[in-house]
């Protein structure tokens, strides 16, 4: 195992830690213009190291397009919705 490859599986391990948060809670959005072209980087990069051998990272990173295209289909808004970001009424004077 070469030790670029292990620093590929870290760096993407450690995105996919910070991305389940996105994912387990019922209330956060994300646009789906940013979480679909993001799942489909993260499958070049898998592509990416298969053709360099690094089956590890491979396998990783298309888990991690794995996830963001789950994050796309339960967290996604469609293009042009906005979240709903309520105002407290006693604080807007």
């Amino acid at each position: 195992m070469v030790a670029a490859e292990m620093v590929f599986l870290g760096a993407t391990v450690f995105q996919i830690a910070f991305t389940l948060p996105v994912l387990l809670d019922s209330g956060s959005t994300v646009p789906r213009e940013t979480s679909v072209p993001t799942a489909l980087v993260w499958f070049v990069y898998a592509a990416t190291y298969v053709t360099i051998s690094y089956p590890l990272a491979a396998i990783a990173s298309a888990l991690g397009g794995a996830l963001w295209l789950v994050v796309a289909f339960y967290r996604g808004r469609p293009p042009g919705q906005h979240p709903n970001y309520d105002v407290d009424s006693s604080l807007a004077d």
